[in-house]
């Protein structure tokens, strides 16, 4: 109440205006009934025209291209694919330091390419895709000791992925995902082949969930899964390690075609983790939808 009776006592940092504009164009190539090519531009401006306390009007072009190929080695089963994406991210191009100072920056550019293959077996009942992918980052944002944002650094992801979609039998479904990616600092005044904060190496999921088709219980059904995510590090000095962990989760429901209804119990082993931010997640608890 004081503060609304005394408004000349609010600190304020003045009016921030940010407007975007963009546009996309887009085309899929039947280049003949196995081959198809994807071809697709986009263009963005970032415009401020007033940048608060300490912002001066600011103007911010990018263009972002994507190419992509799909060829089926076996028609409608198997596919290799392959593309390329050049992403970007206008941040606020106005950061204040400690010391009262600012930095304009920069578009934050990735450059991706990913490979791979994709399979559709058994009539559509199992799907899979593994995929290789590298990731380059241009511009890249860090905080040094002195918490000073700086933009001179490069970083570099490279993994790989898989998952499968399976429906074996009718109200049986199971979901696994694996991925494995190594992200680090290649290029920068600190912590240069560093990995970067809050990047484990592993993460995997798993679920697996069936629904009674017939009888007396139809429509009743259970489900457990869970996931699993390696180390990371808190700190880009990779002084600070946060634990891996692994989480269980179960379900009890039930689904007709009108509504659904749920028991989830989740975390059942009670594990302590923390997630990429170092923030504490919750322990055991349960859901009812």
């Amino acid at each position: 109440n004081q503060i609304m009776l005394r408004p000349e006592r609010v600190g304020s940092f003045g009016t921030v205006k940010n407007d975007n504009i963009g546009a996309y164009v887009s085309d899929v190539l039947n280049i003949n009934d196995r081959l198809y090519a994807m071809l697709s531009l986009r263009w963005d401006r970032f415009m401020q025209s007033k940048g608060g306390a300490w912002g001066q009007p600011y103007n911010q072009n990018a263009v972002s291209p994507k190419l992509g190929l799909v060829y089926q080695v076996i028609k409608d089963k198997v596919s290799l694919f392959g593309n390329y994406t050049n992403g970007f991210q206008n941040d606020n191009p106005v950061v204040q330091q400690p010391d009262g100072s600012v930095i304009n920056i920069k578009p934050i550019y990735a450059n991706q390419w990913e490979a791979g293959v994709k399979s559709e077996l058994l009539n559509g009942r199992i799907n899979t895709t593994l995929s290789y992918y590298t990731i380059n980052i241009d511009n890249a944002l860090r905080l040094d000791e002195n918490r000073f944002t700086r933009q001179d650094g490069k970083q570099q992801s490279r993994g790989l992925e898989l998952d499968v979609l399976a429906n074996p039998c009718n109200g049986l479904n199971i979901i696994l995902g694996y991925g494995y990616n190594e992200n680090k600092i290649v290029k920068a005044l600190e912590n240069e082949g560093n990995f970067v904060a809050g990047t484990p190496n592993h993460i995997a999921s798993y679920w697996i969930s069936y629904k009674i088709q017939n009888g007396v219980l139809k429509n009743l059904g259970l489900g457990a899964g869970g996931n699993y995510v390696s180390n990371s590090y808190f700190d880009e000095a990779n002084k600070i390690i946060i634990p891996s962990y692994s989480i269980v989760n179960a379900t009890l429901f039930y689904e007709n075609d009108k509504w659904r209804s749920g028991f989830k119990l989740n975390n059942i082993g009670n594990a302590e983790y923390w997630d990429a931010y170092g923030s504490y997640n919750p322990t055991r608890n349960f859901s009812v939808d």
